[in-house]
């Protein structure tokens, strides 16, 4: 009898020792599926904080063109959507040349820029 009650005392404290152990890992992966969600929401709003603005745009253009900002003359300054792709359309010109840019707003990067001389028409 003492042998009978005594298993069935190790079955039981076995059965409360599985199920608490069950919640706790359901309990951590509650947790571990929370710590996801922030870090992937954190990377959206680092990616949302890359976008430039305009002025960024310009200096970027300006930059690449080889020039200052206060060295050409912004003729035009404009968001557009290409292909899906949100951009600044930029066009300025020094001297005798006229620039235009095509500047992706996520990121910066010059997607395709043109020169001619002001006087190709």
């Amino acid at each position: 009898m003492k042998k009978m009650l005594v298993v069935i005392i190790a079955v039981l404290t076995l059965m409360v020792m599985v199920g608490c152990g069950t919640q706790t890992f359901a309990a951590t992966d509650s947790v571990a599926q929370k710590q996801v969600v922030q870090v992937a929401n954190t990377k959206a709003a680092a990616q949302a904080t890359k976008q430039i603005n305009e002025a960024q745009a310009k200096q970027i253009a300006a930059k690449h063109a080889g020039f200052k900002e206060s060295d050409v003359k912004f003729t035009k300054v404009e968001k557009d959507m290409d292909d899906g792709v949100l951009k600044y359309d930029i066009h300025f010109v020094h001297g005798t040349q006229k620039y235009e840019y095509d500047v992706r707003i996520s990121d910066g990067r010059i997607l395709e820029y043109d020169i001619d001389s002001v006087y190709d028409d």
